[in-house]
């Protein structure tokens, strides 16, 4: 351990280059972790039609940050002091595009087997006074070397656009102002904070009901396709045998076809489009083959048959 106070050139360039040799653990942990975050976007990308991680980036403290960070918080200068109490040495920031991504990628990364969640800070769900929202989790990841394993800290910052927005400018807002700032400014800050919040939350919402509208449309399009099906299954019957009920009933079985209905499915007319059911008053549709004339109806057609008699 090096004291500050006796602390020389010689004594300084040393602890430097241990420190160097030190942080090649870390660079290879970030390296590990973006790794980890680099095939979980390509798989989105590929397999899945939605990718929720808009933009990744990494970065490593310096030797000279990580010492300014010791005598800030007059820790012990070695090695071992920035193995315990330093956990940011290396960071990740994801910024997903909607809120429930920033949750769906930290389940993601949680689950790896080789990753241990040391820290865990929801300030989505609990923001800080200044109007701060992140989701923070301090990951510990496995290094192999030739010789040995070393585990070490990786922090990751996880975001939407919006919430990376308000942090960078706050950031920039403050640079290096050492004064107490106006409480005037911080209402302000906290006031976009909560619209920047708002407006994820109308995004989302705008979002999913974009997802319904597509789901719908994808729906239509299957029964649209199902009676078009049926239709030429019908036609190519007839021309066969001048019947095309018996084929037609087994082409289209368990499909939606002009207005038949089958599982629950749409009704549609013989475009293809949805239409209302035949019949309101009953619990079970109208079908081509069971229906049930009318009382009135029945006894008019029973009293001509018995007067033809």
């Amino acid at each position: 351990m090096i004291n500050i106070e006796q602390v020389n050139a010689e004594q300084m360039r040393t602890f430097q280059k241990s420190l160097t040799r030190f942080m090649m653990y870390y660079r290879f942990g970030l390296e590990e972790v973006n790794t980890k975050i680099n095939i979980l976007k390509q798989e989105f990308e590929y397999v899945h039609d939605y990718n929720p991680i808009e933009h990744v980036k990494s970065r490593l403290k310096t030797p000279e940050s990580i010492i300014n960070k010791l005598q800030r918080k007059n820790y012990p200068w070695s090695v071992e002091s920035i193995r315990e109490n330093i956990r940011d040495i290396a960071g990740i920031r994801i910024t997903c595009s909607f809120v429930p991504d920033i949750y769906r990628v930290a389940g993601m990364l949680m689950q790896q087997q080789d990753i241990t969640v040391v820290d865990y800070k929801d300030y989505i769900e609990e923001p800080k006074p200044n109007g701060y929202q992140s989701l923070h989790m301090i990951l510990q990841v496995p290094v192999f070397m030739s010789d040995r394993m070393e585990k070490v800290f990786v922090e990751v910052q996880i975001r939407t656009i919006a919430m990376d927005f308000w942090a960078s400018l706050e950031h920039k807002i403050y640079y290096k102002y050492e004064r107490e700032v106006p409480q005037q400014l911080k209402d302000d800050l906290k006031e976009a904070a909560d619209t920047v919040a708002q407006l994820d939350r109308k995004m989302e919402q705008i979002h999913q009901e974009m997802l319904r509208l597509k789901a719908s449309d994808d729906e239509l399009q299957l029964h649209q396709e199902a009676a078009s099906d049926c239709e030429a299954s019908e036609n190519d019957n007839v021309g066969k045998n001048g019947s095309g009920e018996s084929g037609h009933e087994e082409a289209c079985a368990g499909k939606t076809c002009q207005g038949k209905e089958a599982g629950g499915s749409i009704n549609t007319d013989a475009t293809g489009l949805p239409v209302a059911p035949a019949s309101t008053a009953s619990n079970s549709p109208l079908s081509a083959n069971s229906f049930t004339l009318p009382a009135e109806l029945f006894s008019l057609l029973f009293s001509a048959s018995d007067q033809s008699s």
